[in-house]
């Protein structure tokens, strides 16, 4: 994830689009800040009011940012491209298709996210959903 960053960035920074790479990162960076920190607090307290709370800050912002905004910024990139003559840079074509990946992977990652909020409030296992193997104790090996 952090490479496609990165090459999002160095693509709008040399395809003339500084606004929409800058949009990018602005958009991601205030659910990451949730995200980061509600997963530091579940690994320290083990689930605790810190962790919840944070969890429902990302899902409160992520929804609005990352299903919303981003798709209409990705969508109004893209019908530019349609706008501008035919010989404009590969790069700028390059970004608007990195800009449209990243939309089912938001919505995949909202997904997990809603697992894991409908898991804590029928109070089912917490676990992480994503590490296969990590709930049996099969990694258990590997830590010690």
């Amino acid at each position: 994830m952090v490479q496609a960053t990165i090459l999002m960035i160095t693509l709008s920074w040399n395809s003339g689009y500084i606004r929409c790479g800058a949009t990018v990162i602005l958009l991601h960076n205030i659910s990451d800040v949730f995200l980061q920190t509600s997963k530091l607090c579940n690994y320290v307290t083990e689930g605790g009011v810190a962790a919840t709370v944070t969890f429902a800050l990302l899902l409160i912002s992520w929804a609005p940012l990352r299903l919303w905004f981003y798709p209409q910024l990705a969508y109004e990139s893209w019908k530019a491209s349609f706008a501008r003559p035919p010989e404009m840079p590969l790069h700028k074509h390059t970004l608007d298709v990195l800009l449209l990946v990243l939309i089912p992977l938001h919505f995949y990652w909202f997904y997990l996210m809603l697992q894991i909020l409908i898991r804590a409030l029928t109070g089912g296992p917490k676990t992480d959903i994503r590490e296969d193997g990590v709930a049996d104790g099969s990694q258990k090996n590997k830590r010690d």
